[in-house]
């Protein structure tokens, strides 16, 4: 969740700078749709921790956008010529990958 936040910011405070590596994001989507959509994801955790779990096309759905949203970031930042600290989107989106196995086990839709 804190992640997903930091990264908003940090693109919403890049704007439409289309530094290295960014370049491959900005050219998907426009800035505020990467900061409003790291925002959705924040806020879909942060009230999944505090008072709802939701239902299971929610609990399906939240982690397919993350990784989709951190596999984007990683690709980004591989091919910036500059590598830079791409490695740490992979951490989130290994996360996500975890939390979306364990979804499709508890909800025994891997029968």
């Amino acid at each position: 969740m804190w992640v997903a936040v930091c990264a908003g910011v940090c693109v919403a405070l890049r704007g439409e700078t289309l530094g290295g590596d960014l370049i491959l994001l900005l050219t998907v989507a426009p800035w505020y749709v990467w900061s409003a959509v790291l925002g959705g994801i924040a806020v879909a955790r942060w009230v999944g921790l505090i008072s709802w779990t939701g239902n299971t096309a929610t609990r399906l759905s939240i982690p397919i956008v993350s990784v989709i949203v951190w596999a984007m970031f990683f690709a980004a930042g591989l091919i910036a010529p500059n590598f830079g600290l791409s490695i740490l989107f992979l951490v989130p989106a290994l996360q996500e990958t975890w939390i979306l196995s364990r979804v499709i086990y508890d909800e025994g839709l891997a029968e």
